[in-house]
């Protein structure tokens, strides 16, 4: 019979990352070297994930799949497009908020009782025109 962890090894090509990455954290010591092994040949962590996991503590610069591989699966997300290609997420955990932009950790806020989550988006403050009025081409101004 053939050794189970080549057949595992086999398996996780077709697996979604974010899966694997969930996945370790549930998963015995032998089945978590597996899916690290395929995680790191993916290219998925970070050397802050390298530092992190033995602790079993996320670092600013730590990956979301690295979250995930050292926290679990989030109580919930939320995520928006700043623009193309560039999401920015807020992952609620029991004790902490992670926020991430572009699958990098990038803060990591104490949840506390009666306090809202870090916002999204900002709201950008009203801005005044200039005080002088330029006068511009094809404007109204006289010559």
């Amino acid at each position: 019979m053939a050794n189970s962890s080549v057949f595992a090894a086999e398996d996780l090509t077709v697996s979604r990352t974010i899966d694997l990455c969930l996945e370790y954290n549930s998963a015995n010591a032998e089945r978590k070297e597996v899916l690290k092994t395929e995680i790191d040949r993916r290219g998925m962590i970070s050397f802050k994930d390298q530092e992190g996991m033995p602790k079993g503590e996320v670092y600013k610069g730590s990956s979301t799949c690295g979250l995930y591989m050292i926290k679990g699966k989030p109580l919930a997300e939320q995520a928006r497009q700043l623009r193309p290609l560039t999401y920015k997420v807020v992952h609620v955990y029991p004790d902490k908020y992670y926020v991430s932009q572009s699958g990098l950790i990038m803060d990591i806020l104490d949840r506390k009782e009666g306090e809202l989550p870090p916002q999204l988006v900002h709201e950008v403050p009203a801005v005044q025109p200039p005080p002088v009025i330029y006068n511009t081409p094809g404007g109204s101004h006289s010559q």
